[in-house]
């Protein structure tokens, strides 16, 4: 997962990103017990799956509605 964060500081765009994998974003989360092992997983693939809706369709099936391949 890529971010980037723009922001304007007086006239002047700055931008920040990182690239953090899943797998490290959901051990964070557990280190920094924010959440169990369990929510973190729940967060970074249910949840985020809910969001844009493919929650309960398989990974081929997704792959044809987004548009890409590797989306598992």
């Amino acid at each position: 997962m890529k971010m980037a964060i723009g922001i304007d500081i007086g006239g002047k765009k700055i931008v920040a990103d990182s690239i953090l994998q899943l797998k490290e974003a959901v051990k964070n989360a557990v280190d920094w017990r924010i959440a169990t092992p369990e929510e973190a997983l729940y967060m970074a693939s249910t949840a985020s799956a809910k969001s844009i809706g493919i929650d309960g369709v398989c990974r081929f099936q997704a792959e044809n509605l987004i548009g890409k391949e590797g989306v598992r």
